[in-house]
């Protein structure tokens, strides 16, 4: 545990001997007592910031000199301790690295909360010095398209935040196909669909200050088998193929 550290105002004896704050009458009401306020102000002033104020640590209290006749103003452990320790929590700031589990040196600008849960909704991984987001062809596009279908948007919204919220130096989009259709064709709508991605990410998403490429592999890099053993259709494997990759390079 961190020492908690609190400015206690005193006053000193030979300084403010002739100043009482309170008569024997009257009642000390705390800390808060508005006399107190004033009276811990006066000390400032009179006394300055050097000899008008100490302060103590918790964890190595110090011991009050025979000269220090009253406290004026004392924050107490008990009241003020959540509002200090919130105060000494790490706040996400523009070019901070956030621990987050698997994303070690990731660095955030933004809302650190917020890019963990994208990076959870996301399925994203880290790859090497970049995140990498996997996006099937099905869910962005109809068959055989490449504008962005209605209901793919708010996943690219989250893809977009996410940038925001990072120390982005640049973000890359890949299309990618199955087998179906011939080599030209399928390099075509690929990078068509890639283009179809960045173009969403600058106009609707707001990235207009972020470098967005856009790349186009057809079927050259298949993630699963576009057939089976024996040479029929592999549904599946076709489906895993269709898809856009986004890498966002935002490491240390």
């Amino acid at each position: 545990m961190k020492c908690i550290r609190i400015l206690v105002l005193v006053v000193v004896a030979l300084a403010m001997a002739s100043s009482a704050v309170f008569s024997e009458e009257e009642a000390y009401s705390g800390p808060d007592d508005p006399r107190v306020i004033e009276a811990a102000r006066t000390a400032v002033e009179q006394l300055g910031p050097t000899l008008g104020a100490i302060s103590l640590d918790f964890c190595e209290p110090q011991e009050l000199s025979a000269s220090v006749v009253d406290i004026l103003g004392l924050i107490s452990y008990e009241t003020a301790k959540d509002d200090i320790l919130e105060s000494e929590e790490p706040k996400s700031q523009e070019g901070t690295t956030v621990g987050l589990v698997g994303f070690e040196g990731l660095e955030v600008k933004g809302n650190s909360a917020a890019v963990k849960e994208a990076l959870e909704d996301l399925g994203a991984k880290k790859v090497g010095k970049k995140i990498k987001i996997s996006l099937l062809g099905d869910v962005l596009f109809d068959f055989d398209k490449y504008d962005i279908r209605q209901e793919a948007e708010k996943t690219l919204y989250k893809v977009a935040d996410l940038v925001k919220n990072l120390d982005t130096r640049e973000v890359v989009v890949e299309g990618h196909t199955d087998s179906k259709g011939s080599d030209e064709y399928n390099m075509k709508l690929s990078i068509k669909r890639a283009d179809s991605v960045r173009s969403w990410l600058i106009n609707k998403g707001g990235l207009t200050d972020t470098k967005i490429i856009a790349k186009g592999y057809g079927e050259t890099k298949p993630v699963a088998p576009n057939t089976m053993p024996d040479g029929s259709d592999n549904p599946e494997g076709r489906a895993k193929n269709r898809r856009v990759e986004i890498y966002i390079s935002a490491f240390e």
